[in-house]
């Protein structure tokens, strides 16, 4: 893989990081979050409320989106 398709591949992971951020932020739990992720999603939801998971799904698509920026512009 060259540097061009892991940026796509970067870039696509991200913009499915911001699409579920965004379902969770206009879909809120109302729940704490449980389970097998609950520690990192409990601290964000009782730290952001209901909006917590979703900004971090969010920051993270963020993330990749410009990681993949990057790789493609080498």
């Amino acid at each position: 893989m060259n540097n061009k398709d892991k940026g796509n591949a970067n870039i696509g992971i991200g913009f499915v990081g911001l699409v579920l951020g965004l379902v969770k932020l206009f879909d809120p739990p109302s729940i704490r979050p449980t389970g097998r992720w609950s520690i990192i999603f409990g601290p964000l939801f009782d730290s952001f409320g209901p909006a917590g998971p979703a900004a971090a799904f969010i920051a993270i698509g963020f993330l990749f989106v410009i990681f993949g920026i990057f790789l493609r512009s080498k």
